[in-house]
Order: C-alpha cells, then structure tokens, then sequence
C-alpha cells in the first residue's frame, strides 16, 4: 500500500493553531497558520463548568489568559471575557478564548482539517479514583458521543492516541 495515495489529510498540522507566532488556541493563531499554509490544526479542547466546550491546553488559566484557577471550574461567561493574547505580544492583547464551535466553523468555511485534543481539567483535581472514573463517565463519554452520533456531522471520525510506556495516560489522575 502506497501511503502517499491513501493518507486522505495533509501532512502537516499546525500546533495548536500557528505554534509560537501567535498565542496559542486562538482564532488568530488559526488565520495566522492559514496564512502560512496550513490546511490542518490541532487545538486542545476543554468544558467548561457550564458545558460550553473552549480551547485551551493548560487547566490553569494564569499561562495564556489574566484569569486565575482552573478553567474547567468557571462559567463560559467569565471565560469569554478574558485576554488570551496580552501573554504573548501586545498585537494580540484582548484576543478572546474561542469555543469549540468557532474554531470548528472557520475550519468548514474554509475546508480545513481539525485535530482535537480533549483535556480533562477536572481529572487533575480528582481526589480519588472513584471521583476520577465517575467525572470521565458522566462528563466526557456523553459529551463525545452525542457529537459523534449527530448524523449532521458525518465528517467526523474519532482515533485514540496510546503510548507504548503507557496505555492509559488517564491512570496518573486515577
């Protein structure tokens, strides 16, 4: 089998946007990377504590936004309003947070491809493995499947990602 005939994706991605040229996560981190070239993105998806899913890689707000705590712990709302680009350069101070759906509708409009890593904050703050395996039951499962269940979204194809050191990189938080 010839690989280059079959990979039906481009072969390169854009981490988490444009890399370092632009904050990252951002919706001007992905034009910045269309501009480049790029017809392919990863991004790192969390929820929020009302359910609204948003882009963000650490569970900690203080990286890459003037918020504090966990973000998996605040309303959309708060979320929304905070300054994800003053942290890398003043071009992109007030550069707000995106949510899933933003990023996912400038990809459609303009045929681009989408790598979402999910990121569970509330698994880091999980107390006991109990606590850890009912948060990854009720929060992430119904979520996920209700998005791939939707006959409107026939693109979307889900793949699991393993390491050989180890095969469930859930276990460190359970």
């Amino acid at each position: 089998m010839n690989v280059n005939t079959t990979w039906p994706y481009p072969r390169w991605i854009a981490h988490r946007g444009a890399g370092k040229l632009a904050p990252e996560n951002t919706l001007a981190a992905f034009r910045l990377g269309a501009q480049y070239g790029f017809r392919m993105f990863e991004c790192d998806a969390k929820l929020s504590a009302d359910g609204v899913v948003f882009l963000m890689h650490d569970a900690e707000l203080e990286r890459t936004t003037n918020g504090h705590g966990i973000g998996g712990d605040r309303q959309w709302a708060e979320l929304s309003r905070l300054d994800a680009g003053s942290w890398h350069s003043r071009r992109y101070a007030g550069e707000p947070l995106p949510t899933l759906g933003n990023i996912a509708g400038f990809c459609l409009r303009n045929g681009y491809c989408l790598n979402i890593e999910i990121n569970f904050s509330y698994l880091i703050k999980a107390h006991s493995k109990f606590e850890c395996k009912k948060a990854m039951f009720t929060n992430s499962f119904p979520l996920l499947q209700d998005i791939l269940d939707d006959p409107a979204r026939p693109y979307l194809h889900m793949t699991y990602l393993a390491g050989k050191s180890r095969l469930n990189p859930l276990e460190e938080y359970c």
